[in-house]
């Protein structure tokens, strides 16, 4: 010190150190953080350290787990414009013009699925930054959907409405939206009454959800403008980026239409895919527009990357562990410990079986928008479908002591190449990848994998198993190997139009299939018929009608005759048993959808048994998409039906939607209106076999306010006592169903029908009302005048099923489902089920009923068919495939659970 050196007599002073010691000390700065609760928090940092120890001193300050959806925010050089902190970064370089002092916490990644959120606390502040961004205008909404959503955040905050509590105006205290009015406060008041019960967690969780439905929901925004020099304001999303002009959204690309996007200067351009038949040297279209700068192009470009990087790398990542989690098991699954007398050359022989038959089956259910997603802009990944493992094949062929190897069978196979080559029909179409990548400001995004999907009739839930599919990139060098590529052996040499089929005989020795043809007859030989349920349509792969059989337990059989080719089989059957047939499945269009397997069997006595299987069958399908795939092949409207009453001049006004219309042949027609008998409602009768019981139901839409009294006069001619209501009154702001009914201890008329309250109970859930219909013989009030008969009329509301969506979860539905089915106990008159249009919900609650039913008639349980069997009534009925998937995957819980049994006769 300076003293020190005094005392000394030195002169000395150091200045290097005493200006280093305060150039460090004027390095730190204090930043504050306003948070989203708008709480302010002030961190010491150094303006050297990077971007992330800001970050993880707030992150360590809220103790967020999921640091994945966060950032900070910070004021721009652009007005009203923010930039989010870069985290490898130095704070020093990005705050150019001085330190901003103020950063805002906020949610940069929206989940599009909230059970990638975790942590409760996390969905917290997904729940404030939504009502943020209602205030600040980021989200737009009309008001009736702000209150509806702004009840649930009232309910959040202040629990279960009490009278004593919330005095008139109590909404007041909170802003959900600019220039709230008393109307909206009014709404918000009314609203929150009927949520009673919710948690404050459960009010969160619904108000996010209804979020998600807003179209601004998430969506990044930037402006620029457009050749023509118009104002552009340009979303980036989780699907892709949106662009509108005057509030409206007039363009949309989707992450897998963009090959790449890049800037030059101050203008944008993203390169799109074209259609499949444009020609190799033609450039694929190109969408441009200019921004205000080169910083504004940069960091749009950046938040493509960011958003296109993080939603697509989660998908990728996902389905990368349940690659891994299904390769541990099947490794598992084909090594299991203590096992012996198998050497490792089998083990081996076995894993790569399957592996061709899991990866054969994967490959011909991926959809085109699942092949075509990067994990990220800079490398390009595959994506696998989960797949389900089935029991390893055998690994030996013959009969008896003279046994065949693998190895041998493929000798045989190539000895035989010229009887194969010969009727063979080869796939030349080798799917093209471009794996073209650009660095400094360019992403491109590789082209998607066109694979054709081909099923077998016979039995859709394994029919690709049948495919071994090549993702070979054709490049010019190749052109002239076509010829000598059709003969193009898969994994171990088996021509991948061939497959091996394994068949165990039944305890009573048969195989349970018939074959056709012979060198004698001079016809191939052909499988004829399969019988459901037997082994040759159990195992694995199975047999199917229509495959080519070309040998018999390694036994070329083109020159034998029809009645030699059966005793082939059939010495098969009194030696081993095991039987091993090389087959060709025929040629299948690329457009045909599977189709459930039928629904009679010609064995007696097993009814249990197809119940189980047709359990299998669908969880099956379900994993491998394709019950979708047959849903959306389902005609939407029976071929031939008519709907000419609902055109009718004096009809049309009776109709809620003008594309959704009663068949003429199967609709409700009223008898006691005048000049019209029409309504917009079916008969749907659907017979449970086994049982002799046919459950009947009038599919009806929700009531317009000019249709209420012909709804009444529906109930009263039908003699309807149960009203089953899947909907509610007003969704995301739009009315799906008039209030035909009244207010709790209240009555309400409709022309000669008096509807009185008797009782409501009101869960976050359901809904239960009683009434008391009456029918006046003078069309005039209950004081006073005669009244009919008093008629007793139940109605059951299923309230938290969102318009065009699905539960979150199907307990609540399914005890929903149970109460209704109580209720329903030899009921032989028709129930009255309607939601909006009466197809979508309506249809989803039938086919779960009748489902139910045939499982406790031990009777396989179709969806499909059902679905088909109610569309032959009413149109569209189960709307969208997400309300189908639901169904099934709700099937398939009742019954694994056991919330409907099988009923056994005693005798």
């Amino acid at each position: 010190s300076v003293s020190r050196n005094l005392i000394t007599g030195t002169g000395t002073y150091n200045v290097r150190a005493t200006e280093a010691a305060r150039e460090k000390k004027q390095s730190s700065v204090d930043i504050s953080v306003m948070l989203l609760d708008h709480t302010e928090v002030v961190l010491k940092v150094n303006k050297r350290d990077r971007g992330q120890v800001l970050l993880d001193k707030v992150f360590q300050h809220l103790r967020v787990a999921e640091i994945k959806f966060f950032g900070l925010q910070f004021p721009n050089d652009v007005p009203d414009t923010m930039r989010w902190l870069d985290p490898s970064k130095s704070i020093r370089k990005q705050f150019k013009r001085g330190y901003p002092y103020i950063l805002f916490f906020r949610v940069k990644f929206y989940a599009t699925d909230l059970s990638t959120m975790k942590d409760e606390f996390t969905r917290y502040q997904l729940f404030m930054q939504i009502k943020l961004d209602l205030l600040e205008r980021r989200i737009k909404c009309s008001p009736s959907a702000a209150a509806s959503i702004a009840a649930l955040a009232v309910q959040s905050e202040l629990g279960d409405y009490n009278s004593t509590e919330h005095k008139d105006d109590y909404v007041s205290e909170f802003r959900f939206i600019p220039n709230q009015t008393d109307d909206f406060k009014s709404d918000v008041a009314r609203l929150h009454k009927m949520h009673r019960g919710l948690s404050p967690s459960q009010a969160e969780y619904q108000f996010i959800k209804q979020a998600q439905k807003l179209e601004m929901y998430g969506v990044e925004m930037h402006h620029a403008k457009d050749n023509d020099d118009e104002d552009l304001d340009v979303g980036v999303t989780s699907t892709g980026m949106l662009l509108f002009q005057n509030g409206f959204k007039i363009n949309e690309f989707r992450w897998s239409a963009i090959v790449k996007i890049s800037f030059k200067r101050k203008q944008f351009y993203v390169q799109l895919r074209s259609g499949p038949k444009r020609e190799s040297n033609h450039a694929d279209p190109i969408s441009s527009f200019h921004m205000d700068n080169y910083r504004a192009c940069k960091r749009l470009w950046k938040s493509c990357v960011d958003f296109h990087s993080f939603y697509r790398l989660d998908r990728c990542m996902k389905q990368e562990e349940e690659m891994a989690r299904q390769e541990k098991h099947l490794f598992s699954f084909l090594t299991p410990s203590g096992k012996k007398g198998r050497g490792s050359e089998e083990t081996v022989d076995d894993m790569a079986q399957h592996r061709r038959y899991l990866r054969s089956r994967a490959g011909s259910t991926k959809s085109k928008e699942n092949m075509s997603l990067p994990c990220n802009g800079d490398r390009r990944s595959e994506d696998k479908a989960p797949r389900r493992l089935s029991a390893p094949p055998s690994v030996s062929y013959g009969v008896g002591e003279a046994r065949i190897s693998d190895e041998k069978m493929l000798a045989m196979l190539q000895h035989q190449h010229s009887f194969i080559q010969s009727t063979h029909s080869p796939s030349r179409n080798a799917p093209v990848v471009n794996s073209n990548y650009e660095a400094n400001n360019n992403i491109e995004i590789p082209a998607p994998v066109k694979i054709p999907i081909q099923y077998h009739a016979a039995d859709p839930a394994l029919a690709a198993s049948y495919r071994t599919l090549h993702l070979r990139p054709e490049t010019a060098g190749e052109a002239d190997e076509t010829a000598a590529s059709e003969f193009a052996p898969t994994q171990n040499g088996i021509p991948n139009d061939l497959v091996i089929v394994r068949i165990q005989p039944d305890s009573e020795g048969r195989y349970g299939f018939n074959v056709n043809g012979g060198a004698d007859q001079n016809l191939p030989v052909i499988v004829s018929k399969v019988a459901q349920g037997s082994p040759a349509a159990m195992c694995i792969p199975p047999l199917n009608e229509g495959d080519q059989v070309l040998q018999i337990n390694g036994r070329d059989i083109s020159a034998h005759s029809h009645e030699q080719v059966v005793r082939f089989i059939r010495s098969t059957r009194e030696h081993t048993g095991h039987l091993v047939l090389l087959v060709r499945p025929p040629e299948q269009p690329e457009t045909e959808i599977p189709t459930e397997p039928v629904l009679d069997y010609d064995g007696p006595g097993d009814e249990g048994a197809l119940l189980e299987r047709s359990m299998q069958w669908l969880e099956d399908m379900l994993d491998s998409g394709q019950i979708l795939a047959m849903f959306d092949e389902l005609y939407r409207k029976k071929p031939g039906s008519t709907m000419n009453d609902a055109k009718l001049p004096q009809n049309v006004t009776k109709n809620r939607y003008r594309d959704i219309s009663p068949y003429d042949n199967t609709r409700v027609i009223l008898n006691g209106i005048a000049d019209t008998d029409y309504i917009n409602a079916n008969y749907v009768n659907m017979f449970v076999p086994g049982s002799n019981w046919t459950n009947r139901y009038i599919a009806s839409q929700g009531p317009l306010p000019n249709t209420s009294f012909d709804f009444w006069e529906m109930i009263w001619e039908q003699q309807s006592t149960l009203i089953v209501m899947l909907t509610t009154v007003v969704e995301r702001g739009r009315p799906k169903c008039h209030q035909y009914w009244p207010d709790s201890e209240t009555s309400v008329q409709f022309g000669p029908f008096i509807v009185e309250s008797v009782s409501e109970e009101v869960t976050p859930s359901f809904a239960f009302r009683d009434f008391k219909l009456y029918k006046c013989k003078e069309d005039a009030e209950m004081n006073g005048n005669e009244v009919s008969e008093a008629r007793d009329i139940r109605q059951m509301q299923y309230i938290a099923w969102p318009d065009h969506g699905v539960p979150d979860d199907s307990s609540d539905f399914l005890d929903f489902v149970l109460r209704v089915r109580q209720n329903r106990v030899g009921m032989a008159i028709p129930t009255t089920v309607h939601c909006s249009a009466g197809i979508g919900r309506t249809g989803v609650l039938i086919t779960m009923e009748t489902a139910m039913c045939l499982i406790e008639a031990n009777q396989a349980v179709y969806p499909v068919e059902i679905a088909r069997s109610m569309r032959d009534q009413r149109a569209m009925m189960i709307q969208t495939p997400s309300q189908f998937k639901f169904v099934c995957d709700a099937i398939l819980r009742v019954y694994k659970e056991g919330l409907a049994r099988p009923m056994y006769d005693d005798d």
